[in-house]
């Protein structure tokens, strides 16, 4: 689970969300990651991941720091985004 800093949405529309289960997907694949169950809200995500070759600290690095570059040129902002 990560939430969006102060509480801030990290999933404005579903130009996001699909944003977001790309870059999610692509890093699974080249992990060899399982996603079990996964969960967006508007200001947080769940996962249930089954790592693979990659730990799970490295994954979710490379998800939300893709993420949150892509996010924040496509809305104009700066920061970070999640807390």
């Amino acid at each position: 689970m990560a939430h969006g800093v102060d509480g801030c949405d990290i999933f404005i529309d579903d130009i996001d969300r699909t944003a977001f289960m790309r870059a999610l997907k692509r890093c699974v694949e080249e992990s060899g990651a399982v996603i079990v169950a996964h969960c967006l809200m508007g200001n947080h995500f769940h996962l249930a991941i089954k790592v693979g070759s990659v730990p799970l600290a490295v994954l979710l690095q490379r998800i939300l720091t893709g993420y949150s570059k892509r996010f924040n040129l496509r809305h104009e902002r700066i920061g970070h985004l999640f807390q």
